[in-house]
């Protein structure tokens, strides 16, 4: 060893780390930057027996001596199916040990919605599932608030074994550790079929990761362990058939000499030949050879502690063993001085190997039964449902109701924990005890529901099959309200809206809240969709009649009623009614959520008709619900309400800021479905805004599936591709884009144009010998927006007619547009006027009031960060004869949109950690941002590159299918 080696002799006499220096420092590194606040992941990987476990427990002894909390974990195989299994382990016991107030610490913020999770009996119980992202999003909180006040260690051994939801949180923190003192230490073997290997590499991948793989020790390290442990004096010969024997795995070393020990075996030339005999035998023979030694009894315990694994308390050791509790615990102090156990409690292994080899070793049959012994002294103990469930997915099925109870409350657990993964496993055990009648569509209907929360496409085979076998005509409109979501997130969005007609028809009058529910659901999927809306259109009397009729249980009726009806031209007080009876007062979006799929219809409402302000107000309310609940597709919805409120207001800078936020978060999670929408109605800023190019290009990339093109969705992809290849010159392939869009619309008889712009970019597109269709797009698009009195719609309408008409005449309709914007809060709509009236006043050659009113538009521009506006007005103001000065940009104007809506959050007394979890990001983001603030005096505008990262990822193009509606679903 160098004079700079690092010390790699353990504490508390246990065999030294030998030839492990490289991966010691990497360790030492390690730990130094965490305790900088440069978190990071360490994987050791190696093959079994490699000293994986021994470098995890080096690295908590270094880390501990530097005043590194250390919280630690062993995965084990038998609990693979435990919701957060590791989790659990991990935190439990720091939130039980916790006085009051360190508890409050813990759990404050975001951390609160981890609480069922770590601190059951400080959390209230849950009335619905856990959103698995929020459970992420709280456990990472959870973590950053367990730094303070001392860095954190993690470690988690036997990672291969690790249960799902532990291992995507793992993955999920892997990836904001930035800024974070925490370091993540796991052990990995190689080669093991069960891994979960996406969840493995998301982590291994990550940046802030670095994986070690110590390898086999040599001749050298292999003489100092068989010099130490038999003899000084072992010859040469002996230590390379030792070498040989084992390939120099430190596990196979140490149990290797353990069998020659026992045989008495001297470490000479002559038995050299003894060692390949001894040392070809497997593990399991080695071990049971070694248990031969003892009373029965030592092995009837040993046996008992591998089918109770963590639940291996000494009386129910003994009680499952039949082995009376003295005698238990004579064997289990004689298992632990052969290095079989380990001391302390509860009673565990040496190593999972030993563990592995005793537990192969018992015949599957006489393992299921033990198995079920167990579930039974643990169901004598009322012991926590899935700690029972572990042992009951091991037995085969009986037919017992009690087993079927007792998964049932498993999974019931897994889900308010946020495991819907775990749900699944064990309800689909309940399946096999072989459950009839309504008792088996009552499972059915849980499975498929478990299964629709976990993103598991078998959902829809499960709940047709329940739908099929109940006689229940209430029960199969509740499953056919689940099941109708999950058509219409495959693809099958007839399928989905027929189903509901018949659960519809069926159901009568037997439940007018559930049948209101469904209407919605009926009304939404059929109303979007021009295929359905020749036979939804003549129901929306009567839909209209059940919302005002049905009170709270038609507000999702209510709300999508006012959605459709904004669009489609209803009487305004109307539609704000509907929103106000939906709304209930705030009781809508706290009973509903902030991720509910009919959130975005009030939006569609309150903004078609120009509510800006009340729009806002709804924004903020559900802003803070997904902040408190942690929920990721909440805060999608808010940051796509924020986007189109700030884009109508004309503070584009502010709205990129939530467009950016939304695409990073929707490309994060796999939830592509919203961006359409999100593209659609931020489409200003992909016009105006250069910096947007890469968020452009996602939008002209999409590409979407045969039933969902046809719907709304397909309409706003052609639009905002209209759109941007007219600015690109291509207007032959704009204007065909925007007549598919608008013949959709038309379809589904859109007429609002503040929601449907379609008809005046189309019009000014049109070639010249298109000009008739061109003035009747337009004044059509007036007419609606006179009809429907929307100012900002007449104004837009207006522009377009000056546009097309020219001259004096034009000069005048401008002039008109104008008038009707000034009294409107649309900031970029009057810029845009302006210009347009100042450069046609510059070709009637009005060189003073062009100026005036170029001069006018180009401060308007400049304040809406308008930027390819502001260069037409200056480029308009030179060809006019002024000489105007590009407008200079410092202060505030030079944060990027991030930058300026933290600014905004810290001006408003919020914490960095405040700010981080309202927008679903790291502190450090927060810090790296408000850093940027202070340097923003007297600099220009900085690129971000975070869109072109992402566009990368994103590849060429993207498909809006399955997988991102279902991801929708689950998150």
């Amino acid at each position: 060893m160098g004079p700079h080696a690092p010390d790699v002799t353990p504490a508390g006499g246990s065999r030294p780390l030998l030839e492990r220096e490289a991966e010691v420092a990497a360790l030492d590194d390690a730990i130094h930057s965490a305790l900088a606040g440069n978190g990071s992941v360490v994987i050791v990987e190696g093959t079994a027996g490699i000293g994986k476990t021994l470098l995890l427990e080096e690295a908590s002894r270094r880390a501990t001596r530097k005043g590194i909390r250390a919280v630690t974990a062993r995965a084990a195989v038998l609990e693979r199916d435990s919701g957060f299994g590791v989790v659990r382990q991990l935190f439990e016991p720091v939130a039980h040990r916790a006085d009051p107030e360190a508890r409050r610490r813990l759990l404050e913020g975001a951390a609160a919605i981890a609480a069922p999770l770590v601190a059951p009996d400080a959390a209230k119980p849950a009335a619905a599932p856990a959103n698995p992202a929020a459970v992420l999003h709280g456990l990472y909180w959870l973590t950053a608030n367990l730094t303070d006040p001392s860095p954190v260690l993690i470690t988690v051994d036997d990672l291969h074994w690790c249960d799902s939801p532990s291992l995507h949180f793992l993955a999920y923190l892997s990836r904001r550790l930035e800024g974070m003192k925490v370091l993540v230490v796991c052990a990995l073997r190689t080669g093991d079929p069960q891994v979960d290997a996406a969840a493995i590499a998301e982590m291994v991948t990550t940046p802030e990761t670095r994986v070690l793989r110590p390898g086999p020790l040599s001749a050298h390290g292999v003489g100092q362990i068989v010099r130490s442990e038999l003899s000084a004096g072992a010859d040469e010969s002996f230590i390379k058939a030792c070498l040989d024997a084992t390939g120099g795995v430190p596990f196979l070393i140490n149990e290797l000499i353990s069998a020659l020990r026992s045989e008495d075996v001297e470490p000479t030339d002559e038995a050299a030949s003894k060692v390949a005999r001894i040392g070809t035998r497997s593990i399991a023979h080695a071990t049971m050879q070694r248990l031969s030694s003892l009373p029965p009894s030592a092995g009837a315990v040993a046996r008992a502690v591998a089918i109770l694994d963590r639940h291996a308390r000494l009386d129910r050791v003994a009680t499952l063993a039949d082995v009376d509790p003295e005698e238990t615990r004579a064997g289990v102090d004689a298992l632990i001085q052969m290095e079989i156990l380990t001391s302390g409690m509860p009673v565990r292994f040496a190593h999972p190997l030993v563990q592995q080899a005793i537990y192969d070793e018992t015949p599957s049959a006489a393992r299921g039964d033990a198995h079920g012994r167990a579930a039974e002294i643990l169901a004598a103990e009322k012991a926590p449902p899935d700690e029972i469930a572990t042992h009951l997915l091991l037995t085969e099925p009986t037919g017992h109701d009690d087993v079927v109870g007792i998964l049932r409350a498993a999974a019931g657990q897994a889900l308010g924990r946020g495991a819907p993964q775990s749900a699944v496993v064990y309800l689909r055990r309940a399946m096999a005890e072989g459950a009839s009648g309504q008792d088996r569509v009552a499972l059915l209907h849980d499975l498929g529901r478990a299964e629709a929360l976990a993103g598991d496409a078998r959902a829809i085979a499960d709940l047709e099959e329940a739908s099929r076998d109940t006689d229940d005509p209430v029960l199969r409109a509740q499953i056919a309200s689940v099941l109708s979501q999950l058509y219409v997130m495959v693809g099958n969005w007839t399928g989905g809206h027929e189903l509901l007609r018949r659960a519809l028809a069926e159901l009568g009058d037997r439940d007018p809240g559930l049948a209101a529910q469904i209407e919605a659901a009926w009304a939404g999927t059929g109303l979007y969709d021009p295929m359905h809306v020749p036979e939804v259109e003549p129901r929306l009397p009567a839909l209209l009649e059940r919302a005002h009729r049905s009170g709270t249980a038609a507000r999702n009726l209510a709300v999508t009623l006012a959605g459709v009806g904004a669009q489609r031209g209803m009487d305004r007080e109307e539609v704000l009614a509907l929103v106000e009876q939906g709304l209930d007062g705030g009781r809508f979006l706290r009973d509903e959520g902030p991720e509910s799929l009919f959130i975005p219809q009030i939006f569609g409402a309150l903004v078609g008709f120009d509510e800006l302000e009340l729009a806002d107000d709804v924004a903020k309310e559900v802003i803070d619900l997904a902040r408190r609940r942690g929920s990721v597709a909440g805060f999608m919805t808010a940051s796509f309400a924020r986007l189109w409120i700030d884009a109508q207001r004309g503070a584009l800078k502010t709205a990129e800021g939530h467009l950016r936020s939304m695409v990073e978060v929707c490309l994060e999670h796999g939830i592509t479905f919203g961006l359409p929408s999100a593209f659609y109605c931020g489409v200003d800023l992909l016009l105006e805004r250069p910096e947007l190019t890469d968020i452009a290009a996602m939008a002209e990339s999409i590409e979407l599936e045969p039933a969902v093109a046809r719907t709304t969705a397909g309409a706003f992809i052609p639009a905002v591709r209209g759109r941007l290849r007219i600015l690109r010159g291509e207007r032959k392939a704009g204007v065909s884009d925007l007549r598919a869009a608008g013949e959709i619309f038309t379809a589904l008889r859109f007429r609002n144009p503040i929601v449907h712009w379609w008809r005046s970019p189309l019009a000014l597109a049109l070639p010249e010998g298109s000009r008739e269709e061109a003035q009747a797009l337009v004044e059509e698009e007036l007419g609606d927006a006179r009809a429907l009195a929307l100012p900002r719609a007449e104004g837009v309408a207006l522009r377009a007619a000056g546009l097309l008409e020219g001259g004096e005449r034009g000069i005048g309709l401008l002039n008109e547009s104008l008038r009707v914007l000034e009294k409107m809060d649309a900031t970029l709509e009057r810029a845009r006027t302006l210009v347009e009236l100042g450069a046609a006043l510059r070709r009637a050659n009005l060189g003073a009031a062009s100026r005036d009113s170029l001069k006018a538009g180009l401060e308007l521009a400049f304040e809406c960060g308008a930027e390819r506006l502001t260069e037409r007005a200056l480029e308009e103001l030179r060809l006019s004869g002024a000489r105007p000065r590009r407008p200079v940009v410092s202060g505030p104007d030079a944060l990027t949109s991030g930058e300026a809506r933290v600014a905004r959050m810290a001006a408003d007394g919020m914490s960095n950690k405040d700010i981080a979890q309202s927008l679903f990001v790291t502190a450090k983001t927060v810090e790296n941002q408000l850093s940027g603030v202070s340097e923003a005096r007297g600099r220009r505008p900085r690129q971000t590159s975070r869109g072109s990262r992402h566009y990368r990822a994103f590849r060429r193009a993207f498909l809006i299918s399955e997988a991102s509606l279902l991801a929708w679903f689950v998150w």
